[in-house]
């Protein structure tokens, strides 16, 4: 994770991508499926639409 965007509404957090593009990820349940602390990692849903903007 690059970023954290604290919006009001929800958190948007910022990943930068392989290609070096920013794919926003707004913090909701519909999109953050799990947490891992200890190994650092978040399983996402990406919803239609997340890669096109």
């Amino acid at each position: 994770m690059k970023d954290v965007l604290f919006t009001g509404a929800n958190d948007v957090y910022v990943v930068e991508m392989e290609s070096g593009k920013d794919l926003l990820i707004p913090a909701i349940k519909e999109c953050i499926r799990k947490v891992d602390l200890e190994k650092q990692e978040m399983t996402v849903h990406l919803l239609d639409g997340l890669l096109d903007l």
